[in-house]
């Protein structure tokens, strides 16, 4: 029997209880499991990619960017902050706007890995000041220079599969 999927009645605990109840009766689709190991896939390799002696070799794309940010910035940003977590914060603060929810909640929850990102700045107590708010700084805007590319990009992606995929004539 196919679980129903309407809100759990009372509040509380009781209510979180009949939500799993439902949630684990829910019939999972091929895409969302495809989903869940495209997910764990991405944050096992930033856990292997973390900290001062990484398990995974950063590509030479990445060396090269690296470099060309220090010869250019006194202090360059961390790559996760500005490539990923201010841009995916952007996008998704964009489409909560224009109250677009389907996967707002998962560009907020990966915007939230610059804000870690800062943090972990601040805990170099070695570092100055000034340096952890400049590289801060430096993040900010390149990661909403980042994430104005993605909202085009994205506009763009929209765009493409209006006219290829949803198309009226199909």
């Amino acid at each position: 029997m196919a679980a129903t999927l309407a809100p759990a009645p009372g509040t509380g605990w009781p209510r979180l209880r009949a939500g799993l109840s439902v949630a684990g009766e829910a019939v999972i689709k091929y895409w969302q499991a495809f989903a869940i190991v495209i997910a764990l896939g991405v944050v096992a390799f930033m856990v292997l990619r973390s900290g001062n002696e990484s398990a995974v070799e950063v590509p030479g794309w990445e060396r090269s960017l690296r470099a060309l940010l220090d010869q250019l910035l006194v202090v360059r940003p961390r790559t996760k902050e500005f490539m990923l977590g201010y841009p995916a914060l952007f996008v998704g603060l964009m489409l909560l706007l224009q109250r677009r929810p389907r996967v707002t909640w998962l560009l907020l929850a990966a915007g939230a890995i610059g804000q870690v990102s800062v943090l972990n700045t601040f805990c170099h107590l070695h570092t100055p000041l000034w340096a952890s708010l400049l590289r801060v700084f430096n993040g900010l805007w390149l990661g909403l220079v980042v994430g104005v590319v993605w909202w085009g990009l994205r506009a763009v992606g929209e765009r493409l599969l209006q006219a290829v995929w949803w198309s009226p004539e199909r």
